[in-house]
């Protein structure tokens, strides 16, 4: 393609977005118009699937609406663009600078280019040719692009790679991006209320003031993440033993290995003073484990077989319990606040040598100075447990003691 082709191309799509005679929609499929000054160009609507900007100056361009479907956007300077509407499936802007840009519903979902020049003849042909574009399949790369303060409202970016991107102010509200790398991206004072953040990965990405009231978060990795310091209103979430760190999911499988040894083989898992936050470990056995001033604030451990735990000093507020087995335990201090103790096994167990048999002595579970308010007892025999000057619920009694007026 010519200059002069490039500029008649450009004329007739001026006439055509403004339904003028002589307009024709710009189809600029495939072109290669890498490095070239387009500043304020108008797009909008343009079809330019496979094309290549890689470089270009792009600043306040209209490309609302185009179908950019594959396009090579890598370093592209398109600060104050408008994307609005974008087709930006398989999209590589690594490197792009996006500061202010405007990409309020764009679909930055995996996608992957057919190139022309083998056309399927029969059936069998082209059901090859669909399996091939499967496997060719890229999600959108914005890896290190500038996002600072841009609009990427009820957006779909699904799979995205943003690594390292820098989102700081950015509203992203109300958009999809379930299963997107976040890995070490700036999401400082950025908007992300009501976005779906569901198997995503965050790992040390920066959250500082980030609004992220009523997102979805089940199964995010979020290593190195701190979410104190970001706003959670009526955010879920949920993580589970494989979002953590591999350090961590290591000292898991040896003390499983500890544990069913009864000490022979693997090693007690030792996590003191972490924080797993939202964790799952509901039916897990973590017999003998330390997690001695752990904060395991809403973690799920129900079910778990929990013996001779030592969660002295742990923030367990809000924590499910229900039907764990905290035989021997040790709780001292810890913080049960608001959480879920019903149906809980305490008291005394067995303490085993290596070959499983007793060796004649015995832990009993220990609840001095923990703090139960507002806890769910039911079912849940305290009695059976040390319970000096632990904090307990206003209408806690023990078993068989009548109420009030009875």
């Amino acid at each position: 393609m010519t200059p002069a082709e490039f500029v008649d191309i450009i004329k007739k799509h001026q006439l055509w977005i403004h339904s003028k005679r002589g307009g024709k929609r710009a189809d600029l499929a495939n072109q290669v118009l890498a490095g070239l000054r387009l500043p304020g160009i108008n797009l909008k609507a343009a079809i330019l699937t496979g094309i290549d900007l890689h470089g270009c100056i792009l600043r306040e361009a209209d490309l609302s609406e185009a179908d950019l479907f594959s396009a090579d956007l890598r370093k592209a300077d398109l600060r104050e663009a408008n994307l609005a509407g974008a087709d930006l499936r398989g999209v590589q802007l690594r490197g792009a600078n996006l500061t202010r840009a405007n990409l309020d519903g764009v679909d930055l979902r995996k996608g992957a280019l057919m190139r022309s020049g083998s056309k399927a003849a029969d059936g069998a042909m082209a059901e090859n040719a669909l399996e091939k574009r499967r496997q060719r399949m890229a999600a959108a790369n914005l890896s290190d692009a500038a996002l600072e303060n841009a609009s990427i409202t009820q957006a779909d970016l699904d799979g995205a790679v943003l690594r390292g991107a820098n989102l700081k102010g950015a509203n992203l509200s109300g958009s999809n991006l379930m299963g997107a790398d976040l890995t070490g991206a700036d999401l400082s004072d950025s908007n992300l209320e009501n976005t779906n953040l569901s198997g995503a990965a965050l790992q040390s990405a920066k959250v500082q003031g980030a609004n992220l009231r009523g997102a979805e978060m089940v199964g995010t990795i979020l290593v190195g993440v701190e979410l104190e310091h970001a706003f959670l209103d009526q955010a879920r979430v949920v993580s589970y033993v494989e979002n953590l760190s591999q350090d961590v999911q290591q000292t898991i499988r040896r003390h499983r290995q500890w544990v069913d040894s009864f000490g022979a083989e693997g090693e007690r898992a030792v996590l003191d003073g972490q924080d797993f936050s939202n964790v799952v470990f509901a039916g897990m056995d973590l017999s003998g484990a330390s997690m001695r001033g752990t904060v395991l604030v809403r973690c799920d451990f129900s079910g778990c077989t929990l013996k001779m735990v030592d969660f002295s000093d742990a923030d367990l507020k809000h924590a499910n319990l229900s039907t764990a087995d905290l035989s021997g335990s040790r709780l001292c201090k810890a913080n049960l606040s608001g959480a879920d103790f019903s149906n809980v096994v305490l008291g005394a167990t067995h303490i085993r040598d290596r070959s499983g048999a007793s060796t004649g002595g015995e832990m009993r579970s220990d609840l001095s100075g923990a703090n139960l308010a507002g806890a769910q007892l039911k079912g849940t025999d305290l009695t059976q447990a040390v319970t000096e000057g632990a904090n307990l619920p206003m209408d806690w009694r023990p078993p068989d003691t009548p109420s009030d007026g009875a």
